[in-house]
């Protein structure tokens, strides 16, 4: 499952949980990506669905006013020097997905690098090595190919809050067979689980000073 079809799942839940909202996730997936658990199937607006297409609009309702506050459940002095992360890495139509735990603890802030194929870093086609900057498109849930984020108090793909990064260096060196590479000084600004595109302004800041991942990328079974 990518991180935004994780996304639209966590999407799902917050607004339930909290009576409505519109969280329109960013759809980048197409249904060879949507395979999971059964709150896959709530994106947002079915209209977003078509393969490849970023949507238009941040997501979320504009006229609904400041987020509610949400809990702060990672550690504001950040993660220093993580080292070697343990990483599950799928991958499907030419994007890949990964995610770790950046500490010991139950339950973990899990770490997702998700890279996509023709937006942000790639906008000009495939996922590719090289060292990105984490800034511009980059810092943007609804633009970034080199997708770095933190799932707070994350379980079960559900997760009690969203941090998207906001500085900092990702290097990949391999894409293929193995996904291989560093994040470095990388900064996290807490988001709005409803509206991924809003930061919320509070005092929950996080970073990553230094992890290294080298793991293998399983592909996903196409879909029928």
């Amino acid at each position: 499952m990518t991180q935004y079809a994780r996304m639209i799942s966590i999407l799902f839940v917050a607004t339930s949980a909290c009576g409505g909202g519109s969280g329109d996730a960013k759809n980048q997936a197409d249904a060879g990506h949507l395979g999971g658990g059964p709150a896959d199937a709530a994106v947002a607006n079915p209209a977003d669905a078509a393969p490849g297409t970023p949507d238009a609009e941040p997501a979320g309702d504009p006229d609904a006013g400041p987020p509610a506050p949400q809990a702060c459940v990672v550690p504001t002095a950040g993660f220093a020097n993580v080292g070697a992360l343990t990483m599950t890495v799928t991958s499907a139509d030419g994007n890949v997905d990964g995610s770790g735990a950046l500490a010991s603890g139950t339950p973990p802030d899990n770490l997702h690098i998700d890279l996509f194929a023709g937006f942000g870093a790639f906008a000009a086609g495939a996922v590719t090595t090289g060292t990105f900057q984490l800034t511009g498109d980059e810092t943007s849930f609804n633009a970034c190919g080199a997708c770095v984020t933190i799932a707070g108090d994350e379980v079960a793909e559900e997760a009690k809050g969203l941090w998207m990064a906001s500085g900092g260096k990702l290097t990949l060196t391999s894409v293929q067979g193995r996904l291989t590479g560093k994040l470095e000084n990388a900064t996290f600004v807490h988001v709005d689980l409803a509206n991924p595109e809003m930061p919320l302004g509070d005092q929950c800041s996080t970073s990553v000073m230094n992890a290294t991942f080298d793991a293998m990328i399983t592909p996903k079974p196409a879909m029928p």
